[in-house]
């Protein structure tokens, strides 16, 4: 057969042996880094070892974090301080602090036990002419209750006061000031500084004659 006897010579054929020149090899592979981590990214971890993996305190940095944080807390307590007005406020205590508002669903249900004057002067100080109308008719009934000239009940209206009057002597200036508080408080008219002072003397008038009957 062709393809044994092809073999057979192959395999006696005397095989050339070559030396290993190891020195040359050495010189060949010489300075080839066989690492697959190019040199770039091999010098850039070489360096972050290199670094200190916590970074200093930074003292004056923190001195000013404390400043601030101590501006801060004292800005904090002069607005505590001014909020409470007991604390800034007058130490005498006759001086009495304005009311937040005025309800006048509660001065009238307690009408006869309200200082209807301190509401009438906040209400005045505040500029609103129109409510201080309905507190100045307000007094002007309570004051009538007190001298016993008329029965005050929350319920009843103007005209029966006026009528409950009938001949009094102080019948013709209810009458008108009645006239001037359901003018000014039903009105929708916004009352003026001058229009209040134009209109004040006839009820405080009236308060100073009821005082008197």
């Amino acid at each position: 057969m062709v393809a044994q006897g092809n073999r057979i010579n192959y395999e006696e054929e005397a095989i050339e042996q070559h030396q290993f020149d190891q020195e040359k090899w050495e010189k060949t592979i010489e300075g080839i880094d066989y690492t697959d981590i190019p040199k770039e990214e091999k010098k850039k971890e070489q360096k972050e070892r290199a670094q200190p993996t916590t970074a200093p305190l930074d003292f004056a940095g923190l001195k000013y974090v404390f400043i601030g944080l101590g501006i801060l807390a004292m800005l904090g307590l002069i607005l505590f301080l001014i909020q409470n007005s007991g604390a800034l406020g007058p130490k005498n205590k006759k001086i009495k602090p304005l009311q937040a508002s005025i309800d006048l669903d509660a001065i009238e249900e307690n009408l006869e036990n309200t200082d209807v004057l301190s509401f009438l002067q906040q209400a005045i100080q505040e500029g609103n002419y129109t409510l201080a109308i309905r507190l100045y008719y307000l007094d002007v009934i309570k004051n009538l209750s007190e001298q016993k000239i008329i029965k005050w009940k929350r319920d009843k209206t103007n005209r029966e006061y006026i009528q409950e009057l009938g001949t009094h002597t102080v019948t013709p200036a209810f009458r008108e000031t009645t006239r001037i508080f359901e003018r000014v408080w039903y009105g929708d008219k916004l009352l003026t500084k001058e229009d209040f002072q134009y209109i004040q003397p006839q009820f405080e008038q009236l308060l100073q004659k009821i005082k008197t009957v």
